[in-house]
């Protein structure tokens, strides 16, 4: 099963073993390197407020509108000497998505994961299109870059999966907000083009 990280955010966090409420889904992580989810992180207000974060190796199901966490245990408070590991998806997003022949494939807006092994499947484009992706098989750096041939996998995106930001704030705004990471694309893009004439000249 997989599961598009957007959609994840504002799920609520409980604890197997006290039963124990650990607030919102406040972000997801990703592990650059081993491209998988490396952990989440929760915002309560009850049991010490605060964000905490929980590796996914603690993860024991993703429902359809909780997470199960094995033990309150497992969490640790994030302070401005412990972060959680990995980056987060807010990070990635608006990121270029490029095969390593350099052809710009689109920007990203979301990722999708397996909850087996919580390697990356899936990413989503700005313009509504998605790519299937093996994880071994794609970098992430300040572009993520692709097979060459992944470029003949681009799809449009399946009918009925939202994001959260279109979940949460309503189509109009979802469309407004992916407009804009299109056009900073572009933009990016046409910057890209003129540096490279420029070192030609």
């Amino acid at each position: 099963m997989t599961e598009h990280a957007s959609t994840l955010k504002g799920f609520g966090g409980i604890s197997r073993e006290e039963g124990a409420d650990l607030g919102t889904l406040s972000a997801v992580y990703f592990d650059p390197e081993n491209k998988t989810v490396s952990s989440f992180s929760f915002r309560s207000r009850r049991h010490g407020s605060g964000d905490y974060f929980v590796p996914v190796s603690e993860v024991q199901l993703v429902g359809r509108d909780v997470i199960l966490v094995s033990t309150m245990e497992a969490r640790t408070k994030v302070e401005a000497k412990i972060k959680p590991p990995g980056m987060r998806l807010n990070e990635l997003q608006g990121r270029w998505v490029t095969g390593m022949d350099g052809k710009h494939l689109g920007t990203l807006v979301d990722i999708d994961f397996s909850q087996t092994d919580w390697k990356i499947t899936e990413l989503t484009f700005a313009d509504g299109r998605h790519l299937k992706v093996e994880a071994d098989e794609i970098v992430i750096g300040d572009e993520i870059l692709v097979p060459k041939e992944y470029a003949s996998r681009l799809g449009p995106a399946p009918e009925g999966k939202k994001g959260l930001i279109e979940r949460a704030f309503g189509k109009e705004f979802f469309e407004n907000t992916r407009n804009a990471l299109k056009r900073t694309s572009r933009r990016d893009k046409a910057k890209n083009e003129k540096g490279k004439e420029e070192e030609s000249e």
